[in-house]
């Protein structure tokens, strides 16, 4: 015959694992959503990328078909690069730049927005 144990009780302030793992879960997932608001969008594409002022992009092949998103306003803007003139393009709209084997850098002329790059692997 089988003899049936008699529970243990509990010791003052025990509690089981899982009351204790939850709350501590909890902080952590808030810390880390927390942490996430500051985090900048970084654009990335494997044949082409769109980036806006201020951003760095990257892709991961060459060449790369380069969009921008031009600052809003009126009008049309002169986009620049190192080297050259892209074009002049309307603002707020998205515009295909065009296909890059090299990094990118991209300016526009009379808005105040910072400039905005594109990283492209170079295999020689």
């Amino acid at each position: 015959m089988r003899r049936r144990m008699q529970p243990i009780a509990p010791m003052p302030g025990w509690r089981p694992r899982t009351q204790i793992a939850a709350p501590l879960l909890a902080a952590a997932t808030a810390l880390l959503l927390a942490g996430c608001g500051g985090l900048h969008r970084t654009p990335s594409g494997a044949m082409s990328v769109t980036v806006k002022p201020g951003e760095t992009g990257t892709c991961a092949i060459a060449p790369c078909r380069v969009f921008f998103e031009m600052p809003p306003g009126e009008g049309e803007y002169v986009v620049r690069g190192m080297a050259f003139d892209y074009g002049t393009y309307p603002a707020g709209k998205t515009v295909n730049l065009g296909d890059f084997y090299d990094a990118v850098v991209i300016d526009v002329v009379g808005a105040d927005v910072p400039k905005a790059y594109v990283y492209i692997p170079v295999y020689r």
